[in-house]
C-alpha cells in the first residue's frame, strides 16, 4: 500500500480516519497512544524504555520480522489506532502485535477494518 486508506465512520464518529503504513517516526505517537491505554488499567504501567525499546525504529523492526506496521491517524496527524503483523514464512504463520484503539475509536468497526486489513496483505 503506497497511500493510507479512509475509513468511512458511523453517524456522530469521528469524521475522517486515515490507515497508513506505520514509518519509523511514528513511535512517539505510538507510544502516547499505548501510554494512554495503559492509564484506562489500574496498575498497568507504561515502561517505553523498558518494555517498548523497538517504538524507536517501530517500522524497521516489523520488516526485519518479515512484518507490517501500520497506524490510524485523524485529520491532524494524531495516532489514534495502531497494529502490527509479524509472519514466519518458514512456518507461514503469522501474529498480530500492538493491537491499540483510543478509546474515542472502539465501538466503531475500526478494529474490523484493521484485521481486515491485515489479512489483505498477508494474501
Amino acid at each position: 500500500m503506497t497511500g493510507s486508506d479512509i475509513i468511512p465512520k458511523p453517524a456522530g464518529a469521528i469524521t475522517h480516519l486515515a490507515l497508513r503504513p506505520a514509518r519509523n517516526a511514528d513511535g512517539d505517537g505510538v507510544s502516547d497512544l499505548i501510554a494512554s491505554v495503559f492509564a484506562q488499567y489500574p496498575g498497568c504501567v507504561f515502561d517505553r524504555a523498558g518494555e517498548f525499546p523497538e517504538l524507536d525504529a517501530i517500522a524497521d523492526d516489523f520488516r526485519a520480522s518479515h512484518g507490517r506496521m501500520w497506524v490510524v491517524e485523524d485529520r491532524d496527524g494524531r495516532i489514534l489506532g495502531c497494529f502490527g503483523v509479524k509472519y514466519d514464512p518458514e512456518t507461514r504463520e503469522a501474529e498480530l502485535h500492538k493491537v491499540y484503539l483510543d478509546q474515542s475509536c472502539r465501538g466503531q468497526g475500526v478494529a474490523q477494518r484493521l484485521l481486515a486489513k491485515a489479512l489483505t496483505w498477508l494474501g
